[in-house]
């Protein structure tokens, strides 16, 4: 994962000021991405990788830089048929994580969490997320780290071209790293300390998690301009020049406290 640096907040500020959609997505996978097949079991496909994308959801929203508002206009959420997520492929903590079994894939199995989830096949349901991405900002929580790269080697998995790149993404867990001082930076913490109501029973649950990343971002906003004012748009600083005109509309004057700390989040 990138490590958190004043440029992720620069870059975010940015692409926030300029973006008219915003595309905040999550992945739950069976297993991590550099996981492989042993083999011999389950069919013998040694040499490829356990993981593949179990559920996505996206929401795209028509975004509002100035005012820091977005309106949903489209959403997806969806379990891959994925013939290739066999058995072996399904790591136990995965599991126990996201709670979504192979036969949720396929069928409805009673689990309450995907009453409403589509089931699709997955070229046809990533054909959707990337005309749901087009000309959009896309978001997510360690979405730099995780969800992008492992999209991006799902994608071409199924003759599709990749998403957009780290230089073009908000991802707000690097975000929340900069910009506040927390003992973790993991989703919940994160939503907890910031005050983002979540329903306990859609932890891990990709729809859960874009509802809850989209507020979490909408605080964190804010908080960044405040830090880039504050910080970043100082004489001589090195991070001036790459905030332009935005540093000083957000400058703090007379500001000199260090970055965000628990008890000191703005409202």
């Amino acid at each position: 994962m990138a490590n958190p640096s004043p440029d992720h907040v620069t870059r975010a500020l940015r692409l926030a000021a300029n973006a008219e959609a915003l595309l905040v997505f999550d992945l739950e996978t069976s297993d991590k991405p550099d996981n492989i097949h042993k083999g011999k079991s389950d069919g013998d496909h040694a040499g490829t990788p356990t993981g593949k994308v179990m559920q996505l959801a996206a929401r795209r929203y028509r975004w509002d830089g100035r005012a820091g508002t977005g309106t949903l206009t489209h959403a997806m959420n969806v379990l891959m048929k994925d013939p290739d997520i066999r058995p072996c492929c399904l790591h136990p903590r995965a599991a126990a994580t996201h709670l979504i079994s192979i036969d949720d894939l396929f069928a409805p199995a009673g689990n309450p969490h995907l009453v409403d989830v589509a089931r699709l096949d997955p070229r046809e349901a990533w054909t959707d997320f990337l005309a749901l991405a087009d000309g959009a900002v896309l978001m997510g929580h360690n979405a730099i780290g995780f969800d992008i790269p492992f999209a991006n080697r799902e994608l071409a998995r199924f003759g599709l071209p990749p998403v957009l790149d780290a230089e073009t993404a908000i991802d707000t867990l690097l975000l929340a790293q900069t910009v506040l001082s927390l003992g973790s930076n993991r989703l919940r913490s994160t939503a907890e300390f910031l005050e983002v109501a979540t329903d306990p029973a859609l932890d891990h649950n990709a729809e859960g998690d874009i509802e809850t990343t989209f507020e979490i971002w909408k605080r964190l906003l804010p908080l960044s301009r405040d830090f880039a004012g504050r910080y970043l748009a100082k004489d001589g600083d090195p991070y001036t020049g790459r905030l332009g005109g935005l540093g000083s509309a957000w400058a703090n004057e007379g500001a000199t406290s260090a970055a965000v700390t628990e008890g000191q989040a703005a409202a």
